[in-house]
């Protein structure tokens, strides 16, 4: 975690990039992150999702094979980048589920 020296133990953006990357090789497949921000001006929030496409043609042409999403505070340190690691584990975990056949949680 933390790529550079001299910052936080966190993860930074090299590390989701990393991880959505070995997600892509590891599934065969395109991970995409998308941010998709609400609430209001003194409330902001943001979910941050992640979808898993059959290849990057599918991306606007069809349903995603695999979501999962996690939603964050947007206060400054927010941890965007810890929220991106976040919807990444729960779409490993959505695809484990779909893979085993164990039905999607509420489903």
């Amino acid at each position: 975690m933390a790529s550079r020296v001299g910052t936080s133990n966190g993860p930074d953006w090299t590390d989701v990039t990393r991880a959505a990357l070995d997600y892509t090789r590891t599934w065969n497949g395109t991970v995409v992150l998308l941010l998709k921000p609400y609430g209001t001006d003194k409330k902001p929030e943001m979910t941050v999702e992640a979808h898993l496409y059959a290849d990057q043609r599918a991306v606007t042409e069809a349903k995603p094979l695999a979501s999962a999403s996690v939603s964050i505070r947007t206060a400054p340190g927010g941890g965007l980048e810890a929220a991106c690691l976040g919807a990444l584990y729960e779409l490993d975990k959505q695809v484990y589920r779909q893979e085993m056949g164990i039905s999607p949680i509420g489903g």
